[in-house]
């Protein structure tokens, strides 16, 4: 089960875990949880360097049954106004990407619809409208369309 590791600056998560099992009858049957009998003192560490350090982000992670979970990240521009969001969700293992570009008056001007993208990673992708070609074929869109 993979934790998303969104927070500021370095740290470490600590855990702690037990087995269960549903038996054919409907019965489950669960373990004592890991400090009862793991002689190392029974938790476990994940250490991170943090999220993005030099952006400016607002994460929200929804959890759900089986298991399932999906972690959204909003990335702001100096302004504080959302510039690019970026979805995953641990069933498909893929990030899906949105942007809002803006006018000369900070107005919200072109919604980019959420596309799927080809990282599995949560990051803030620079220059992600590239691929609109509004202008030019590969130049960023800007304000002067």
């Amino acid at each position: 089960y993979n934790i998303p590791l969104l927070f500021n600056e370095d740290g470490k998560v600590v855990f702690r875990y037990r087995a269960v099992q549903q038996l054919p009858g409907g019965e489950r049957l669960t373990s004592r949880w890991s400090p009862e009998y793991d002689l190392g003192g029974g938790l476990g560490k994940a250490s991170f360097n943090g999220h993005q350090n030099n952006l400016t982000w607002q994460a929200a992670t929804s959890f759900a049954e089986e298991g399932k979970l999906k972690s959204a990240v909003a990335y702001y521009d100096g302004t504080l106004r959302q510039r690019q969001t970026v979805t995953k969700d641990n069933v498909t293992n893929t990030t899906v990407l949105a942007e809002t570009l803006y006018d000369f008056q900070g107005r919200p001007a072109v919604s980019v619809l959420p596309a799927p993208t080809l990282s599995n990673v949560i990051a803030f992708t620079p220059l992600a409208t590239t691929k609109l070609d509004l202008n030019a074929p590969g130049s960023e869109y800007t304000k002067d369309l």
